[in-house]
């Protein structure tokens, strides 16, 4: 589950907010940042903050905050500033941004911010606050339904300030694996439309990266489900450790994870997703005979491409780095078009994606059926071999290798005994297709 961002006082309520949230707990403390969060996704908000007043009422005190800047924010303001009005006032407001509320106000992504919301906290006991977001643009065109949704979310803080065990199941049913605790396939998919539309609206970068543990089943064949359960559970803690508040970590599907990762192109996610490996190889523990690898796939979404785009480039690269034999990181934008096949699914003319563009040359599927189907007599050929046997760089096979993966042409046939290499020989399909092309 991705992280709300805490100021860094050394009061105790901060304590246990950041304790909850990293230990994904739902309680009290943590529903608290996790509605700032969502509070800031559903209007469409560069940044948000929840305040509290504290018991002398000279001072408001920033409890959680979404998409602000850690080194800017303030741990304690003034009651008589644009947050104390909005407590005396006792409505949900919006107005320009006006120099109260500039201290608060340094979001991460250096959006421009123009204007500022306020809805009051009102606990039926305890200190009050205020939910207080920033906006890049003037979100009063449609007042009526912001308004409404700030007052939603400040009754929910309200409930979550009041009572400790309220809002349990509704902060985790249906949106957190209860395994991981990382976000469910549906909720990240939710996820990663807001921040598509986010990105939109301001032209920001987004990348996502799909990682994938390479030989999990030997785990659960020799240890037992028990055991590969936990190591599950080990990976997502390392994960959350490795990535920022503001990225979002989800389950896609049994030892798959992904990772989305706002304001950030593909070089900077590649860079991440390396330290990230590196960190998933070195402190999990593993077992002697089965250590414990992943593949990482990593694209950029372009301006315009659908979810499914970002998400089919992001496997892609998976793809690819998994036909390797595993344990690599590889980004969607190295994997060049070069002539690609049509949809007749022709392959004469095929040029699968390159992995660098300074390559001279790259292979074609069909440059990989002809060496798979020499050796399939002997059980196979592996990316390595079919590398040698064309006389080209590693780099220039693995697209067009992955490619035939992906389409069915190639099919597993097992692991050479002695370099641990994955071996695969042409399918039915692919033999049809490459007897096609004689």
């Amino acid at each position: 589950m991705d992280q709300p961002q805490n100021t860094r006082d050394g009061d105790h309520r901060l304590k246990l907010l950041e304790a909850a949230v990293d230990a994904g707990e739902p309680d009290a403390t943590a529903g608290l940042g996790l509605i700032v969060r969502d509070l800031t996704r559903a209007l469409g908000a560069e940044m948000a903050l929840l305040t509290v007043r504290d018991d002398a009422r000279e001072y408001v005190e920033v409890l959680a905050a979404w998409r602000a800047r850690l080194d800017a924010l303030p741990t304690h303001l003034p009651a008589n500033g644009f947050v104390g009005r909005a407590l005396e006032f006792g409505q949900p407001a919006i107005e320009p941004l006006d120099s109260d509320a500039h201290g608060l106000c340094q979001p991460v992504s250096g959006a421009e911010l123009t204007h500022a919301l306020a809805a009051p906290i009102k606990p039926l006991s305890g200190a009050s606050g205020v939910l207080f977001a920033a906006f890049a643009g003037d979100p009063t065109p449609d007042l009526s339904r912001t308004l409404w949704f700030a007052e939603s979310y400040a009754r929910l803080a309200s409930l979550c300030l009041q009572d400790r065990d309220a809002l349990d199941c509704l902060l985790s049913g249906g949106r957190v694996d209860g395994l991981t605790g990382c976000l469910t396939q549906a909720a990240f998919l939710d996820e990663l439309r807001r921040e598509i539309g986010r990105s939109t609206r301001h032209q920001r970068p987004l990348s996502c990266s799909f990682i994938d543990l390479d030989h999990f089943k030997r785990v659960n064949d020799r240890y037992g489900h028990l055991h590969g359960s936990r190591v599950l559970a080990g990976i997502a803690s390392v994960l959350r450790a490795g990535i920022r508040s503001e990225d979002t970590l989800g389950r896609y599907g049994g030892d798959e994870f992904v990772v989305l990762l706002p304001d950030t192109d593909e070089a900077a996610a590649l860079e991440l997703s390396r330290r990230l490996h590196a960190m998933i190889t070195t402190t999990i523990i593993n077992l002697p005979n089965d250590p414990i690898d992943a593949s990482i796939g990593v694209a950029q979404w372009r301006p315009g491409s659908t979810l499914q785009a970002l998400l089919a480039s992001a496997d892609e690269a998976l793809l690819a780095a998994k036909a390797t034999g595993g344990g690599k990181t590889i980004g969607a934008g190295a994997l060049r078009l070069h002539d690609a096949p049509g949809e007749d699914g022709q392959l004469a003319s095929a040029r699968l994606p390159r992995i660098t563009s300074d390559l001279a040359h790259a292979a074609s599927v069909r440059d990989v059926l002809d060496v798979c189907a020499h050796f399939d007599a002997s059980g196979g050929a592996s990316v390595e071999l079919a590398a040698w046997e064309l006389d080209l760089e590693l780099a220039a096979v693995i697209a067009a290798w992955s490619r035939a993966i992906k389409d069915g042409w190639l099919e597993p046939s097992g692991t050479d005994p002695d370099s641990g290499e994955e071996m695969w020989r042409v399918s039915d399909h692919g033999r049809h297709l490459h007897e096609d092309q004689q």
